[in-house]
């Protein structure tokens, strides 16, 4: 905690929680239900430089699993800012892994 409140890493991203169907579940060995859907990424940021699309589904973040946009958030600590970290995402069907190093939120 710096300057009297705590400081987070950010991605450059929008998204929100999305629940992924039976069979894709069970392709990608998961019991978690959902995933962080990305909706926008914002121009030079964290999220682009990295390759994260609008349309890809966050599935884990520096090897935690990742059931929605508040595991993304929780996850996204101000310890990670600066570091790369492996985010694995499903793409039109596909799973992926992609190298980010998030920003520091200021």
């Amino acid at each position: 905690m710096r300057d009297g409140r705590g400081h987070r890493s950010r991605l450059g991203l929008s998204a929100g929680t999305v629940r992924l169907d039976a069979r894709t579940l069970r392709a990608l060995g998961r019991s978690e239900p959902g995933a962080a859907l990305v909706s926008a990424v914002a121009p030079n940021g964290p999220a682009v430089r990295a390759g994260l699309r609008p349309g890809d589904a966050v599935l884990a973040f520096a090897g935690e699993p990742v059931a929605g946009v508040d595991d993304l958030h929780r996850l996204l600590t101000g310890e990670r800012a600066g570091a790369a970290v492996v985010v694995d995402v499903l793409r039109a069907g596909r799973h992926t892994s992609l190298h980010v190093i998030p920003d520091c939120d200021g």
